[in-house]
């Protein structure tokens, strides 16, 4: 996990505490069902948006194939974004945000 803020010098100290309590934070509860929703919401509207050129087309296959991603990945993206859960992203956001160590 990475994170990055851009901040004066004399409140780097306070600012890193701060993120470290959101990032506990977030990985004690996750996001809200509203920030979930917004969040599904953004990322299917988007979805198409994103693969309006030819060339966006060629770079999403590229990287499936880079990846070994199955044909069937961009056919089913958006059914299987609209079908996370709640608990699945609060799973994930355990995992992922807990800062561990570099909180003490």
């Amino acid at each position: 996990m990475e994170a990055s803020v851009d901040c004066r010098s004399e409140v780097t100290s306070e600012t890193a505490r701060a993120l470290l309590e959101l990032m506990d934070g977030f990985a004690r509860s996750g996001p809200s069902e509203e920030e979930l929703a917004v969040s599904k919401s953004f990322q299917l509207g988007s979805f198409a948006v994103s693969r309006e050129t030819p060339g966006s087309l060629v770079q999403d296959e590229v990287a499936r194939v880079v990846l070994g991603l199955p044909e069937e990945e961009w056919r089913t993206w958006r059914d299987r974004v609209a079908a996370v859960t709640l608990d699945e992203v609060r799973a994930v956001a355990r995992s992922l945000f807990d800062p561990g160590p570099a909180s003490s």
